[in-house]
């Protein structure tokens, strides 16, 4: 069942409602597993940098209906500019969420927390409609040190985009946004991963520039939340309340990861703490069939199967851990 959680002072009746009817034609896919092989590799030691950010602006009008349509018109497109964000929220602090008509020109939006600027020149450009794509790798962390493998991870994503928006890890799609929604909502949703790792994210935000109009898209800001307990506090001050009755926080730039960041996955390092070790031999004891199995996996143990034969035996046993290293001093395990 497709599960849809708002937060930000919605209450679930006539908005709910409304947005029930609105999204038809637009399904919002609810929770989503990505699986370990998918990881694109193993954080370095080294904390994360940070988003990066690319920007199609003026984007013509009879392709800036809506999110879709806009994401049809840069298939193939080079951004006009690009930058590198600590996190996504702009306009930022107290001033995120304005009137279309108090935006004159890009840098009036992205007026912080940017770096990287491709073109010094892009933030005097004029406000158009534009598309935002923010890209990087998210460090999948372990939250409690007594287990070294608890599967699975559930983190909970939560953006507003007044004219619409994405949200897509790996190559799924969490939920996306194609029509306006009310101000001081957010939508709120789960990713769940079956296993600590990195794993790519990319947001979207769409602007339809449109001050003075009379749709319900008067209003321009996009902000990406989570519930995570490594996060930090907004300095625009308290924010929305998570599903657990918690306060979001902004994902730390030291949790995203750009490509060239990103080491070889390690064959072995089951439970991604960058190095092939006791914990990963003890993973894979616990999932050992031997040959000729025919009966179903325990959960989390098809990883194993690394020539995919339908078993976890001795050959996946040489696979795995000709490459033993032991434990390396950027060991992840309990936030280490």
């Amino acid at each position: 069942m497709t599960v849809l959680r708002m937060a930000g002072g919605l209450r679930r009746g006539g908005w709910a409602a409304l947005l029930a009817g609105a999204l038809i034609g637009a399904p919002v896919a609810a929770h989503i597993f990505i699986f370990p092989w998918q990881r694109a590799g193993n954080a370095p030691c080294e904390p994360g940098g940070g988003w990066r950010v690319e920007c199609f602006w003026d984007i013509p009008e009879g392709s800036a209906a809506h999110l879709l349509t806009a994401e049809n018109y840069i298939v193939g497109r080079d951004p006009t500019f690009t930058f590198h964000a600590d996190y996504l929220d702009w306009p930022a602090g107290d001033a995120a969420n304005v009137p279309d008509d108090a935006l004159a020109r890009m840098g009036d939006l992205l007026n912080a927390y940017i770096s990287d600027l491709s073109d010094p020149e892009a933030l005097n450009l004029p406000m158009r409609h534009f598309l935002i794509r923010a890209t990087g790798y998210f460090d999948v962390i372990l939250e409690d040190a007594k287990d070294p493998f608890s599967p699975p991870i559930r983190k909970d994503y939560g953006l507003i985009a007044f004219d619409g928006g994405r949200v897509r890890i790996d190559t799924t799609t969490i939920f996306r946004i194609v029509v306006p929604i009310p101000p001081d909502s957010f939508f709120f949703e789960d990713a769940i991963y079956p296993s600590p790792g990195l794993y790519k994210i990319e947001i979207t935000y769409f602007q339809r520039f449109n001050p003075g109009g009379t749709d319900g898209t008067e209003l321009a800001g996009v902000e990406l939340r989570t519930c995570q307990p490594d996060g930090f506090d907004h300095p625009g001050g308290e924010l929305m309340i998570c599903p657990d009755g918690s306060l979001a926080r902004v994902t730390p730039p030291r949790l995203i990861y750009q490509f060239e960041d990103v080491l070889p996955e390690l064959v072995g390092d089951f439970d991604a703490d960058n190095d092939v070790d006791l914990f990963d031999f003890s993973r894979f004891q616990r999932c050992f069939t031997d040959s000729g199995f025919e009966g179903e996996y325990d959960e989390g143990c098809e990883k194993f199967d690394l020539d995919l034969d339908d078993d976890v035996d001795l050959d996946d046993y040489r696979d795995s851990f000709a490459g033993f290293t032991g434990a390396q001093e950027c060991n992840r395990i309990g936030g280490g």
